[in-house]
């Protein structure tokens, strides 16, 4: 779950691994008591959050050039929808995350990072929006390409 939140949050693997590090060795160091499963696994994504916010800020990370191909993607993850979510701004990418693959409501999702409930469904709802005008622009796209290959094919 952590690692699936870093790297969704930024893009990179490299930096998704060194946060999930860093976010464990917090855990590991910290050595708190915590109320349920429920209130680790909040903790645990609140950390992961701003740790990925803090790479993303670093003067670091603003000096790098993406590498070509830096995500390698799961079977499940190697889909227009993941490819779509992540052309999301971040506050989108994790509401969709945590919606939609922690299974958390919005109320909770709320708690977590630390807004509204109307905030998060106002961000469920454009986030959902900015999909469907992706995955449809992409298909545009795709559909546009099979028609031209078509009247290529047979000579028109």
């Amino acid at each position: 779950m952590v690692f699936r939140l870093a790297i969704t949050y930024l893009k990179n693997l490299q930096n998704a691994e060194d946060v999930t590090q860093d976010v464990f060795i917090k855990l590991y160091q910290n050595d708190k008591e915590f109320q349920s499963k429920e209130h680790e696994k909040a903790w645990l994504i609140r950390v992961t959050v701003n740790a990925s916010k803090d790479v993303l800020k670093s003067a670091w990370m603003k000096k790098t050039v993406p590498i070509v191909g830096d995500i390698v993607f799961k079977e499940k993850e190697d889909s227009d929808l993941y490819h779509a979510i992540h052309r999301l701004k971040p506050k989108y990418r994790t509401a969709i995350h945590l919606y939609y693959y922690e299974d958390y409501s919005v109320k909770e999702i709320a708690e977590i990072i630390e807004v509204t409930e109307t905030a998060v469904q106002t961000r469920l709802h454009r986030a959902r929006k900015q999909l469907k005008n992706i995955l449809e622009q992409d298909y545009c796209m795709y559909s546009n390409n099979k028609e031209e290959d078509r009247y290529y094919e047979t000579g028109i």
